[in-house]
């Protein structure tokens, strides 16, 4: 009986260093694909701008020829930002 009850403390630990392994792998990964979207919505972020520069410059003018906007909605442009506390990740949207 005593060696069944050390079996399956032996077998519960083994299963919960399995999961904390698991566990640690997944946040390694997801610690890499957060830190990968942060470096593509600073790279977006820079592109809307450029884009806005653009339109602002373009605006006037195309007004003039067109009647009506070039391109609109720059107000609420956002991009993810992904944060963590090290316990919760947590994403954001933040305004460009």
């Amino acid at each position: 009986m005593q060696n069944r009850i050390n079996l399956n403390t032996d077998d519960r630990k083994r299963r919960r260093d399995i999961a904390l392994e698991d566990i640690e792998r997944a946040k390694l990964e997801a610690e890499q694909r957060a830190q990968r979207i942060n470096e593509l919505a600073a790279e977006l972020g820079d592109e809307i701008r450029a884009l806005k520069s653009i339109a602002d410059d373009l605006s006037p003018l195309y007004w003039q020829y067109e009647g009506k906007p070039f391109i609109t909605g720059f107000k609420r442009v956002t991009v993810p930002d992904v944060r963590s506390d090290s316990v919760v990740w947590r994403v954001v949207n933040r305004i460009v």
